[in-house]
C-alpha cells in the first residue's frame, strides 16, 4: 500500500501517555447543566481553607492531620468521613491535572458528560446556593476549568463505565476505565504507539454466531495482510476487547499502526453509504490534500481476488451485525492536549504514575513513510 501515514496520521486523535482519568460526580445531577454551562467542575467544603488545601499531603501527618481537624470542627462529619473527605480535596487539588480526563453524570445517570481539564484549581466565590436532599447547598468555589468534549446518554455507553455510577464519593479515579472511555470518544486513536478501533453493533436481536465469526475472520485476515503489504509479516498482535450479547461496542487494539490504519479503512469502506461518506475523509484527505489512502486501498484489493471475495464478505457480516464504526468522534483540535509526538514506540513508565509534562524517552514521532509505504 503506497500512502503517507504520517498525513493519515494528522487527522487521528494521539491521546497523551500521561493522561488520567477522573469520575466527578454532580451532586446527584443538581449540577451537571451548571458545570456543563460554565465549562468548570468544583468540589464543596467552602469553608476550608484553601492554604491548607494546597499545603496538606497524605504522607505529610501535619499537613494531612491540620487539614482533617480543619474539617472535623466545621462540618458534622463521622471520624471515618472526615478522612475521606480530606484525601478527596488532595486529590481534586493534586491528582487532578491538566490534560486529564473528566466523565461526569447527569441526574440518575441517564447521560455522561466527557471534558478535559484544562487549569489548576481556582477559587471563585459565589453566594448562590441549590437544593440538594433535604438541605440547601452553597455552590463550590473550588473549581477547575473544564473543555467539555461530548454528552453520551446512557444506553450508548460502554457498559463497564456504568460501573463508575455506583462509587458513592464525588470524586473517583477511572484510570482502570482509560480504554473504554477514550474508545467512547472516538473510533480511532492512537496511545502509546497502538491503534485502537471501536466498533458499534446495533444489533438489537441476538447476534448470528456465523455473522460474527466472518466477522471476526475478516479482521484478522486482513490485518495479517495489511501488516505483510507493509513488511510486518509476522504481525498477529491484534487485541480484542468485546462484551456483546446485542448491542454494544467492540474495542480492538492493535501494535501496527500501519495495520490499524489498514482495518480502519476496511472497517469505513464497509460501511453503509451514509457513514462512508461522512468518516472517509478523516483518511483520505489532510486540508483539502490528498494522502493517497482510497488509491492505494483500491489497488491493494485490485491485487488478490481472495481479498476482494473476503471484503465483501466480510461487507455483507457488517451488515448482518448492524455495525459501524463510531459517529461524530472526538477530533484531534478538540482534544488540544492530544501528544502529537506519541505515535510510535510503546512508553515503558506507567502513565498512571508518571509526572505530568514529562514525555517518554522512547517515544517517536512515526516516519514519513514505513515499510513499503510510500518511498521517497
Amino acid at each position: 500500500m503506497d500512502f503517507n501515514i504520517e498525513e493519515v496520521v494528522e487527522n487521528i486523535r494521539v491521546v497523551d501517555q500521561e493522561r488520567d482519568y477522573w469520575f466527578f460526580r454532580t451532586y446527584s445531577g443538581h449540577l451537571f447543566d451548571e458545570f456543563y454551562e460554565r465549562n468548570y467542575i468544583g468540589l464543596g467544603l467552602n469553608e476550608i481553607p484553601y492554604q491548607y488545601i494546597k499545603e496538606a499531603s497524605k504522607a505529610d501527618e501535619a499537613t494531612f492531620t491540620r487539614l482533617r481537624t480543619s474539617i472535623e470542627s466545621k462540618y458534622n462529619f463521622p471520624a471515618s468521613e472526615v478522612t475521606r473527605w480530606a484525601n478527596q480535596l488532595i486529590d481534586f487539588e493534586k491528582g487532578v491535572k491538566v490534560g486529564d480526563m473528566v466523565i461526569s453524570p447527569s441526574g440518575g445517570s441517564e447521560k455522561y458528560a466527557f471534558g478535559i481539564v484544562e487549569s489548576k484549581t481556582f477559587v471563585e466565590k459565589d453566594s448562590r446556593v441549590f437544593q440538594f436532599r433535604d438541605r440547601f447547598e452553597p455552590y463550590p468555589e473550588k473549581r477547575k476549568h473544564i473543555k467539555w468534549l461530548k454528552i453520551i446518554d446512557s444506553e450508548d455507553l460502554n457498559g463497564d463505565l456504568k460501573a463508575l455510577s455506583s462509587t458513592r464519593m464525588p470524586l473517583t479515579n477511572a484510570f482502570t476505565y482509560r480504554e473504554a472511555i477514550e474508545g467512547n470518544l472516538s473510533t480511532v486513536y492512537i496511545k502509546e504507539g497502538r491503534m485502537y478501533l471501536t466498533i458499534q453493533i446495533n444489533q438489537d436481536d441476538d447476534i448470528n454466531a456465523f455473522a460474527f465469526a466472518e466477522f471476526l475472520s475478516g479482521l484478522t485476515y486482513f490485518y495479517k495482510e495489511f501488516c505483510k503489504e507493509n513488511g510486518d509479516e509476522d504481525n498477529e498482535d491484534l487485541f480484542l476487547k468485546i462484551k456483546v450479547q446485542s448491542r454494544g461496542k467492540m474495542f480492538l487494539k492493535a501494535l501496527a499502526i500501519t495495520g490499524g490504519i489498514g482495518l480502519a479503512g476496511l472497517i469505513i469502506m464497509s460501511s453503509n453509504h451514509e457513514v462512508k461518506v461522512k468518516l472517509l475523509k478523516d483518511i483520505v484527505e489532510v486540508e483539502g490534500k490528498s494522502t493517497g489512502f482510497l488509491e492505494s486501498y483500491t489497488k491493494f484489493l485490485d491485487a488478490s481476488q481472495e481479498r476482494q471475495f473476503r471484503q465483501e464478505r466480510f461487507e455483507d457480516s457488517m451488515a448482518r451485525l448492524k455495525a459501524q464504526p463510531l459517529q461524530n468522534s472526538v477530533t484531534p483540535k478538540e482534544d488540544e492536549f492530544s501528544d502529537p509526538q506519541s505515535t510510535e514506540g510503546a512508553g515503558k513508565t506507567d502513565p498512571h504514575h508518571a509526572k505530568k509534562g514529562t514525555k517518554q524517552k522512547d517515544v517517536q514521532k512515526p516516519t514519513k513513510t514505513a515499510s513499503k509505504l510510500k518511498k521517497e
